[in-house]
């Protein structure tokens, strides 16, 4: 069995003719990269293409398909797009139009950097405009490179920086047979936008995938894009319709349907939209623009005022459903304290482990705020001093978020919080030597305001699903004190101010070798609270904050109890609806393909201690090791 990534390759065509139609599909069979099929989207052709396409399907039904829209429409390139990918298979999904051709190694390096880099979502770069397709030696003279346009190529791009410079000229839109995406992604933004047939079918995709995705912009280029007068540009071109270099009927199409969808999906990037505004200018008439520019501002600001309102409502009612159940009300502690902070519901299998795993770390005091819980969870929790209970009644799905900065504003401004779930356990290396309040000095001392930690999933040797059943007695550590780390992908992180580059994101882990989910494995959960900071960024992660040059672990234990119970619960209920709502559904989908599925991998190993990880999950400068050593040397230093 192949274990590559399947990537679904989708050439679309409408009378393609043969020695064009041949060659994109012979350019694919020459990949080098091998776990590919191919899907030829048939867009209602009346020539000898259909033929051509259902030949090679007949000839290799492993890697080709036919595919056609019902009663072999023609319905343009965006929706024969769309076909395609609707029956593509691939985790991955390339695009060839049928008069282009590929470079034999575009899918293999395509992949890698998809691979490498998982939370990029598509990786494009520049395209060779081909003429030198006709043998003519005065063509060859011709041939270009169609460059992408951006000053630092071969990196990450985070939305909407490249929708930005795409609408203010800067770059270019890539060649859509110079792309590479996840499906998922083409599933989020909801693929081509059927109502473009032709012209500005790609600057509304790309647009969209600007919006919402990490785009890797590399300099090599994959694919030649052949120039010849049959081509839709050269034909629109030729009826007027389009201008390469200036205004034309349908750019002004494309720039009224991104002016509609910015508005639908509140986009409140300033710098896009005065570079649409810039855009549009040109086809206002004279005594219009003015008015027509203020109204379209009262209207974005009315919908940033319409969010901040919503938002500020729901704080409002949320505040009101707070009940004070335990403990103190309010907490002082200094700069060399911590707090951990935990919104928790049905938490009794975990809460004891908790407790006392932070306490022992050395937290001065725990906040829990109880989400209607209807197990032990707070008779348990109210057994401990220094702990308080909260309890609150509103739908995390809704309030997930507005919960943990609440917690966060009212008892951690200016001064250090560890925020946890409660089947997470919080270290950090070397604490069997530094002592909590050493360790939040050195953060203090180097003005460090946030601590990366990586997540470790933690389980029993050779359990299986079936298996697991709740203790609330069970000590965590030390019933599932097994860990895999062999499928575990890294990228840059992209989040902060790094002081050490080691500091990496990771992904996957054992729940991609047992579900194929690539989940995301990094957190920011201690950070200092000043004013400057903003958390709970895309859920885990920091802005504005200066990272330290370590990494801890967050000793997770998503096993610990009848996982298939809290599965189903969470896909029927959508409690994770904001942020892990697809995860939590392939998690269901897989157990109930296998449900005598074994956790324990034969790359599974028991953990003896944190600094075991460090070089490998974990990483610290050679500044921490010294801090480290001096800490140690004072313990050995006989007191009088």
């Amino acid at each position: 069995m192949n274990k590559k990534p399947l990537v679904s390759c989708i050439i679309i065509f409408l009378n393609a003719g043969e020695k064009f139609f041949v060659e994109a599909i012979e350019s694919i069979f020459a990949q080098t990269y091998d776990n590919w099929e191919l899907l030829l989207a048939d867009d209602g052709s009346t020539d000898e293409s259909t033929e051509i396409a259902l030949r090679y399907a007949q000839q290799y039904p492993e890697k080709v398909r036919y595919v056609e829209h019902e009663g072999h429409q023609n319905r343009g390139m965006s929706a024969t797009r769309n076909l395609g990918i609707r029956q593509a298979k691939g985790e991955y999904i390339a695009f060839l139009d049928a008069d282009d051709i590929w470079l034999t190694q575009k899918l293999e390096k395509q992949v890698a950097i998809l691979e490498a880099q998982p939370q990029t979502g598509m990786v494009c770069g520049p395209t060779q405009y081909w003429y030198s397709w006709t043998g003519n030696p005065e063509d060859t003279l011709r041939d270009s490179m169609r460059e992408i346009g951006v000053l630092d190529p071969n990196r990450l791009y985070q939305p909407p920086t490249l929708l930005r410079l795409l609408l203010q000229n800067q770059i270019n839109a890539p060649a859509t047979c110079g792309v590479l995406l996840r499906k998922e992604l083409l599933e989020k933004i909801g693929g081509f936008e059927e109502a473009f047939r032709g012209l500005f079918e790609d600057r509304v995709f790309f647009a969209k995938v600007y919006l919402k995705a990490s785009v890797f912009v590399s300099s090599e280029c994959w694919d030649k894009y052949r120039q010849h007068p049959d081509s839709t540009c050269s034909v629109e071109e030729k009826s007027g319709q389009y201008n390469p270099s200036g205004k034309s009927p349908t750019h002004l199409v494309y720039l009224n349907w991104m002016r509609e969808y910015l508005s639908q999906q509140e986009v409140n990037d300033k710098q896009v939209w005065k570079a649409l505004q810039m855009q549009m200018q040109s086809y206002q008439p004279l005594n219009q623009p003015l008015i027509l520019r203020l109204l379209r501002k009262i209207k974005r600001k009315s919908k940033s005022l319409f969010l901040r309102l919503r938002n500020f409502i729901r704080l409002m009612i949320f505040q009101t459903s707070i009940k004070h159940i335990y403990g103190s009300n309010n907490l002082d502690y200094s700069m060399n304290e911590l707090i951990v902070l935990c919104v928790v519901r049905n938490g009794e299998t975990y809460i004891k482990s908790f407790i006392e795993h932070y306490f022992s770390l050395g937290a001065k005091h725990i906040v829990f705020l109880d989400n209607a819980s209807t197990d032990d969870t707070i008779a348990i929790a109210r057994q401990y001093s220094n702990v308080s209970i909260l309890q609150t009644k509103s739908p995390y799905q809704k309030y997930e978020t507005i919960m943990k900065k609440y917690l966060v504003k009212r008892f951690s401004l200016n001064r250090w919080n560890l925020f946890a779930d409660i089947d997470e356990l919080f270290d950090y290396p070397f604490s069997d030597v530094l002592s909590l309040s050493s360790f939040l000095t050195y953060l203090n001392k180097n003005s460090y305001t946030a601590v990366v930690a990586q997540m470790l999933d933690m389980f029993a040797n050779g359990s299986s699903f079936q298996d697991l059943i709740a203790n609330k007695n069970n000590s965590l550590k030390e019933v599932n004190s097994y860990y895999d780390i062999s499928n575990i992908s890294k990228s840059t992180y992209i989040w902060g101010t790094l002081s050490n580059q080691a500091v990496k994101m990771h992904y996957g882990g054992i729940r991609k070798s047992l579900f194929s989910t690539n989940n995301g494995l990094t957190k920011a959960p201690l950070i200092f609270v000043d004013n400057k900071i903003k958390y709970f960024v895309d859920f885990h992660h920091v802005e504005n904050a200066n990272i330290a040059d370590f990494t801890c672990v967050i000793l997770h234990y998503p096993f610990a109890c009848s996982f298939q119970e809290k599965v189903y619960e969470a896909v029927q209920t959508d409690r994770y609806k904001e942020s892990a709502s697809d995860e939590y559904k392939m998690y269901w989908k897989k157990l109930m393909q296998d449900k005598d599925m074994i956790i324990a991998q034969e790359t599974a190993r028991k953990l003896k201690s944190i600094n075991d990880l460090i070089n490998g999950f974990l990483i610290v400068s050679e500044k921490y090791r010294q801090w480290v050593k001096i800490h140690e040397m004072q313990k050995q230093i006989p007191t009088k």
